[in-house]
């Protein structure tokens, strides 16, 4: 089985992702009506769960993903018989019910990855040296709180064998929301620490550069990216992306977020740039951030940047910074 998994657990998994990969232009309604309280579409999503799991407990890889279309199809069928449905519920359920899944990628995890890591290799170019082997791995526990619907999450870490991007989901939580997340948790990773660490540079969930800065650079990427990578639910990956980084951000913790802060931190540049009349504003930003990724800076002195930029310490109007954001001065310059 790929990634060490037990069968019935990877094969639960694929028959999740076969079912709702089917349903890929749809998946944002599903998961709006989910979170709106709809009975008989909550419903559904259990019933997917329990075909999904049904299915990968008794049968082979392709026969299962069968097994558990018939089975959720007829769920379906009955749960569009519910009395009193509203439109926008009768509506999903019809198209539910009339995108059968055919099957499967053998891996749609590292399909999508691979996808993910080739765009990252294009931007990075030479700093980008073997794509880091992708590990799925099962959570026994939603990693933050319900009713975040978005049971995953990611890690890139340095291993003996090198640098390995594990992607952690929690089975019975990869449904639409969790499912349309997906392309997110791996471009940040890819677009934000796997040139780092395969430098040898070391790991800080803390840094407002490198999960902040960083991750508003992934964002600006995956908006450009997803439309090739998941056509059918590239309009709704985009939304969750960003509903996922709301949840992401402790409530409690909010003011003094690395990622807040970084965020923050672009978008004041992209502020300023704009009130000048600079064309392509986000552009040089991210073009900023990308250029201080592979600077001679230490962690400490990117983050140090990071923070004057966001308490407007350090603006646009500084010689030095103007130069380096207008691309006719190296990064370098900035420590």
């Amino acid at each position: 089985m790929p990634y060490r998994l037990p069968t019935a657990t990877w094969r639960g998994l694929l028959c999740r992702v076969a079912l709702l990969q089917a349903r890929a232009d749809r998946l944002g309604a599903f998961s709006d009506l989910v979170r709106n309280d709809s009975t008989a579409v909550r419903g559904v999503l259990g019933d997917l769960h329990l075909s999904a799991t049904r299915a990968g407990q008794a049968a082979s890889d392709p026969a299962a993903i069968i097994a558990a279309e018939q089975d959720w199809q007829t769920k379906l069928e009955q749960a569009l018989q519910t009395p009193g449905l509203t439109s926008d519920e009768t509506n999903l359920l019809r198209d539910l019910i009339s995108r059968p899944t055919t099957g499967a990628p053998v891996d749609p995890f590292d399909a999508l990855y691979q996808g993910v890591a080739k765009h990252t290799a294009e931007l990075y170019g030479g700093a980008w040296l073997d794509t880091p082997e992708l590990s799925v791995l099962p959570l026994a526990a939603h990693p933050r709180q319900p009713p975040d619907p978005y049971a995953l999450t990611a890690e890139t870490k340095r291993t003996p064998s090198g640098v390995v991007v594990e992607l952690l989901i929690r089975p019975d939580g990869l449904g639409p929301a969790t499912f349309l997340t997906i392309p997110m948790v791996l471009t940040h990773e890819c677009v934000c620490h796997v040139v780092q660490l395969s430098a040898g540079a070391p790991v800080n969930n803390q840094s407002p550069f490198a999960e902040g800065l960083m991750d508003w650079l992934s964002g600006y990427h995956l908006r450009r990216w997803l439309p090739l990578l998941c056509p059918g639910m590239a309009a709704s990956a985009i939304v969750h992306a960003g509903l996922l980084s709301a949840v992401a951000v402790p409530p409690g913790h909010r003011r003094y977020s690395p990622r807040l802060v970084g965020w923050t931190a672009a978008n004041e540049l992209v502020s300023q740039l704009m009130n000048l009349g600079v064309p392509a504003a986000e552009t040089l930003v991210a073009s900023l951030a990308l250029r201080m990724n592979l600077s001679r800076g230490s962690g400490d002195e990117r983050d140090a940047v990071v923070r004057r930029i966001e308490l407007q310490r350090l603006t646009i109007a500084d010689p030095t910074l103007r130069s380096v954001v207008l691309e006719e001065a190296d990064a370098d310059m900035l420590f």
